[in-house]
């Protein structure tokens, strides 16, 4: 089975998606059989991507954000599965051609090139991973809405018309594109998680910086998107400070659209720690200093993490007051 793992932004924008790539391609080119690959666009064409990207957002765009995990890194990580960009679609749809699958995600550029540039009958059959959220449940601002009403639009489905199956993380996801793709095979497949080599390399990898010592560390880690509830991090943080200030301390690590939010943030409260983007490899060390860690992800339901003698403890938090978060 030979597999290519494939979306058009490069591996060194060290996202979630960009993990995922890198840990599921290492584990599977370790299987008897399979070659498993990642394939990107190159970097010429990813600066110029960068800035239409960043013209939607009406923001300025930063080049660095696109080389914030070193290729060093990105490559010894990926174990026998190798790193392949394309200058161009019609040598990426040539690569295609060595492939028994490809696996790609659904954000829109994918099934734009993949329908409009490549076309679904020149390469292997593809399957969608959905790694951003094909519906946001709560859409307060306009570009969120404007996501929902695109993912669910009949110009969505053409565009993703040639995709063979669909795999999902959550119940929710599983039923809106069940409706959306009834002819499609749509696979819960949870996220997979190493606990202990990831503990582990809290040692060989120290975090940027020493938390404060004597407070209570709380930790919040993602993109600073409106996707990762950034507004309800910072809403959050001023219901918490008003009783809490001087006992606790917020130490955020990401980088994205919303940092002014996150900025602001830290310049009305002194108990705000922004680490800005943080290697992957270093974040085990920052989970070990956290007395907790706080996702605003789901909205209403926030996952927490702590480190506790070097053991994890994973229990489900529903956040219903500033007290429900201390």
């Amino acid at each position: 089975m030979r597999v290519a793992f494939y979306a058009a932004t490069l591996l060194e924008i060290g996202g979630g998606l960009e993990k995922y790539f890198i840990e599921t391609a290492c584990a599977l080119s370790e299987m008897p059989d399979m070659q498993v690959d990642v394939l990107t666009m190159d970097d010429a064409f990813n600066l110029k991507y960068g800035r239409l990207h960043n013209i939607y957002f009406g923001k300025k765009f930063d080049p660095r954000l696109l080389y914030r995990e070193p290729v060093e890194t990105i490559k010894a990580n990926l174990g026998k599965a190798r790193y392949l960009k394309s200058a161009t679609f019609k040598e990426l749809v040539q690569r295609f051609q060595d492939y028994d699958v490809i696996y790609s995600r659904n954000d829109i550029t994918e099934p734009f090139f993949l329908k409009f540039v490549m076309g679904y009958r020149h390469i292997p059959p593809v399957v969608f991973g959905c790694h951003i959220p094909h519906v946001y449940t709560v859409a307060e601002k306009l570009h969120a809405r404007l996501h929902n009403w695109l993912f669910t639009s009949w110009f969505y489905n053409w565009l993703a018309s040639g995709v063979v199956g669909y795999h999902v993380i959550n119940n929710y996801t599983q039923k809106v594109l069940g409706r959306q793709f009834p002819k499609a095979h749509v696979a819960r497949i949870y996220y997979p998680f190493d606990f202990a080599a990831f503990a582990a390399s809290a040692d060989q990898h120290p975090f940027p910086g020493p938390f404060a010592a004597g407070k209570f560390n709380i930790l919040w880690v993602g993109r600073l998107v409106e996707q990762k509830g950034v507004a309800d991090l910072v809403q959050l943080i001023d219901r918490v400070n008003q009783t809490h200030a001087e006992r606790v301390v917020w130490n955020i690590c990401g980088d994205g659209e919303l940092k002014p939010l996150v900025v602001a943030c830290q310049q009305k409260w002194a108990n705000v720690t922004w680490w800005g983007h943080v290697n992957n490899q270093q974040m085990a060390a920052g989970y070990r200093q956290a007395d907790l860690f706080v996702t605003t992800a789901s909205g209403k339901v926030t996952r927490t993490m702590c480190w506790n003698r070097r053991r994890w403890a994973c229990p489900w938090l529903r956040m219903t007051s500033p007290a429900a978060a201390t």
